[in-house]
Parts: structure tokens; C-alpha cells; sequence
């Protein structure tokens, strides 16, 4: 999630919240917390 906020802010633009979106964020933390565990791994 953290990664996916900074990503999010230094794009600078306005939020607009949908269904598509929420699916998309959510996406985003699955996508990064795999990237994580692997590299931890």
C-alpha cells in the first residue's frame, strides 16, 4: 500500500473513487506484497 501512495503522489493528481478504481488499488498491494515476499525470501 505504501508503495502504490508514493507512486500515487508523485503523479500529483485528484482522486476519483469508483468501483474500478478500489479494484485497481487493491491490485496494486497484491502485485507489491508478492514483490516483497520474494525478495525476502
Amino acid at each position: 500500500m505504501m508503495a502504490f501512495m508514493r507512486e500515487w503522489n508523485e503523479k500529483a493528481h485528484p482522486v476519483n473513487r469508483t468501483t474500478k478504481s478500489v479494484a485497481k488499488v487493491m491490485a496494486k498491494c497484491q502485485i507489491e506484497d508478492v514483490k516483497l515476499k520474494a525478495e525476502a525470501a
